[in-house]
């Protein structure tokens, strides 16, 4: 722990850490704020393209209280998080230019993925994050409300982003790990579609920090069935007919390896059997029927729906649950609807609201648990 002689104007010394072990150095020296009653504001991110929205997003967050905590990504992890060829720039560079900001008390670097051991020690009054985030959908939220602080989403200034300044798409070529050049947009429509790319992006990166958990139990109780002889079930409508499909492709063919097929059934599948059973039952009983005839107990069901209110989706959990199935449920909206989540023993909710942004985290997760249940069967002894 370094902690430089305070800067011009600055009420309390800047820190830096310099790994995990000196978290409880930095709990201390934020209960020493905290008995001076001052309120401390943190915030996170990489920051490795510095630019002037992060200066306003960060004399926002310092607006708020007494002390601006800002958590800096180490070099390690914003690899993990952003790929090869970053950061840009050091991670002493990096809080070198944050703690010059006068807005900025302390920068503390961290080399985990996620700040909630950072987060764990500042119990910080009020966390903020940039308009890009939802609220309920920080991974850190559940430290942070758990001490109780609160969270403020800061909105974006307009026309400043980090994509802008170092990825996004271009014709001129680039060495592998280099960064992208990106022009600025020149069309209005350029803009909107580049919005919803950064979304899609956010929407995938939320579902990560959300779901991987659930994801590595789920491939692992996947991979105990099909041991036992288990056989798996999807199902979806429209665009979720074509998620269902391209799943069962991935696990009947080879997902990124030499895996075993896995026995897997597409109740989407076939436009024969889907308009035979809508023509003489209804179309609410298109996948519980099959399921009827051909599903036992220990099999797997995966339903997928954006919306979770499809009535043949209903059906198809009420029908496994009958016969012993395991029942998951991808959906998005954060499980808000209870009727259908009460039926699956798990529910992989995107946290997202839109269908098409659904439809994104949702690509996402199917090939998220494609790549963890094959290397589970490729491990497998045979």
């Amino acid at each position: 722990m370094t902690e430089p002689a305070p800067a011009p104007g600055r009420s309390v010394p800047l820190t830096v850490l310099d790994g995990p072990d000196r978290l409880d150095t930095l709990a201390r020296c934020m209960d020493t704020h905290r008995a001076a009653g001052r309120r401390i504001v943190t915030t996170n991110g990489c920051f490795d393209l510095l630019h002037a929205g992060h200066v306003r997003m960060l004399a926002s967050a310092r607006a708020l209280g007494d002390v601006l905590v800002v958590g800096l990504n180490g070099d390690a992890s914003v690899r993990r998080l952003k790929g090869a060829g970053r950061p840009h720039m050091g991670v002493e560079d990096r809080a070198e230019l944050l703690r010059a900001l006068a807005a900025v008390d302390h920068v503390v670097v961290f080399d985990t993925l996620l700040p909630i051991p950072f987060l764990g020690a500042v119990r910080p009054h009020i966390h903020c994050k940039g308009g890009d985030y939802a609220a309920e959908d920080l991974p850190e939220a559940d430290v942070v409300l758990r001490n109780g602080g609160q969270i403020r989403i800061i909105p974006l200034v307009e026309g400043r982003a980090s994509s802008r300044l170092g990825g996004g798409p271009t014709s001129t070529p680039t060495t592998p790990g280099a960064p992208v050049p990106f022009d600025e947009p020149e069309q209005p429509e350029q803009t909107r579609v580049l919005a919803h790319f950064l979304t899609w992006s956010n929407v995938v990166r939320q579902s990560g920090y959300a779901l991987s958990r659930a994801l590595v139990d789920e491939a692992r109780e996947w991979q105990a069935r099909l041991d036992q002889g288990a056989r798996l079930f999807v199902c979806g409508n429209g665009g979720s007919a074509s998620d269902a499909e391209h799943f069962t492709a991935e696990l009947l063919g080879r997902f990124m390896g030499t895996q075993r097929g896995v026995p897997i059934l597409d109740l989407s599948h076939g436009g024969a059997v889907l308009t035979s059973l809508a023509n003489d039952f209804s179309f609410a009983e298109v996948f519980s029927r099959q399921l009827e005839s051909q599903a036992r107990a220990g099999d797997v069901l995966l339903a997928i729906s954006t919306s979770g209110r499809s009535a043949n989706i209903r059906a198809a959990l009420e029908s496994a649950r009958h016969l012993g199935m395991r029942t998951v449920l991808l959906t998005g909206g954060r499980g808000r609807t209870v009727e259908e989540s009460s039926l699956s023993d798990v529910t992989l909710a995107v946290p997202a609201e839109t269908t098409v942004d659904i439809q994104q985290g949702h690509r996402a997760v199917l090939h998220a648990l494609c790549i963890e249940l094959a290397h589970r069967l490729e491990s497998a002894p045979r």
